[in-house]
């Protein structure tokens, strides 16, 4: 009898041994939403803005309301007058600064590869230069924000016409259309220069989704005893973070999706604890890294930062644990700056009034 156990436990050991050199993790890849952290901090009741363009008279046909739309607060409500934020657009004159007419020769050649003629094109190049500044202004307290260079002098501008048989149809075609052609570089530019501006001003105060790609990680060892389980519980996991969404609040049903498949990785540390066994290391890395992300997106930073030091002092892959100490460290810092808990969160533009 007692040969027999002595033989089941060097069988188990044996089994064991061959698992702790065998053993794979593997990613599972998937997308998780939240709201944006805006980089600059005002009041939380701050959601209304207006748009104002100070232009040259040769540009006042562009402060219209069509250009005034294009300037966009990702997540806030534009006002026709008073608001929180005055967005002031200040365009200087579009200058044309050189036209010439450029030639382009196309060789002919026969099958020999001997020329057998030319044939000339011609094009109009324009050279041209903007300016323009935007202020960003904070209305109830009249202070400005920031002033935001748009566009400089400094940054000469190429437009082609297209190709014309002649140099006087190339040279007609300008001097015919000098007015249409800045008008529609101008364009093009405030184009450009609004598109810019509404990137800036969400990225600085608008609370836009915004999608992060991640992995969690599985037991991808078939022979393992945490094979099939692992998988189950990866799967648990991200499928209840895909369902996260940045325009509603976390669900109780989300979490406690979430605190099923954590419950399965609590217990894994405690069950291949072996600090010397790498075999172990990765589980207990597995484990760890899908506790700190789970945490981690379902706002709770604190936690998040607990099991990334778990992850560096287990020594197996440190690196993920010190980085998503920085994230969680700057998480905590942003909630505390914008005044809010949560990065999923509903937004209702309807409902923003202006100051009062």
């Amino acid at each position: 009898m007692k040969k027999l156990f002595i033989i089941s436990v060097l069988v188990s050991l044996t089994i064991h041994g061959l698992f702790a050199q065998r053993v794979d993790i593997d990613r599972s890849r998937l997308l998780v939403k939240t709201r944006h952290m805006p980089y600059q901090s005002l009041p939380p009741e701050y959601k209304t803005y207006v748009v104002q363009f100070f232009t040259t008279p040769a540009l006042q046909y562009l402060a219209n309301d069509i250009n005034r739309a294009k300037v966009n607060i990702s997540t806030w409500r534009r006002l026709d007058d008073y608001a929180h934020l005055k967005v002031t657009v200040k365009l200087e004159d579009l200058i044309l600064t050189n036209s010439e007419v450029k030639e382009r020769v196309d060789i002919i050649k026969n099958k020999e590869g001997k020329e057998t003629g030319r044939k000339y094109y011609y094009k109009v190049v324009i050279t041209y230069n903007f300016a323009a500044v935007a202020d960003i202004s904070d209305v109830p307290n009249n202070k400005l924000i920031s002033s935001l260079t748009l566009a400089t002098r400094d940054a000469n501008q190429q437009y082609n016409s297209s190709e014309y048989d002649s140099y006087k149809g190339a040279a007609d075609y300008f001097n015919n259309n000098k007015y249409e052609i800045k008008t529609q570089l101008a364009q093009g530019q405030m184009d450009n220069i609004l598109a810019s501006l509404s990137h800036t001003l969400s990225d600085n105060y608008g609370f836009a989704s915004e999608g992060h790609a991640i992995h969690l990680w599985f037991v991808d060892s078939k022979k393992h005893p945490e094979y099939k389980a692992s998988q189950d519980a990866c799967n648990t996991l991200k499928n209840a973070l895909l369902k996260l969404t940045a325009e509603d609040s976390i669900s109780k049903q989300i979490m406690d999706s979430v605190n099923f498949a954590a419950d399965y990785f609590e217990k894994l540390p405690a069950k291949y604890s072996n600090i010397e066994e790498k075999a172990d290391k990765k589980i207990r890395y597995m484990a760890y890294y899908n506790l700190a992300l789970a945490s981690f997106y379902t706002d709770q930073p604190d936690k998040a930062m607990a099991y990334a030091q778990k992850i560096i002092e287990n020594d197996y892959d440190g690196g993920d644990g010190k980085d998503i100490t920085k994230d969680a460290q700057k998480l905590i810092a942003d909630l505390a700056r914008l005044r809010i808990t949560t990065r999923h969160f509903p937004l209702d533009l309807s409902l923003m009034e202006p100051p009062r």
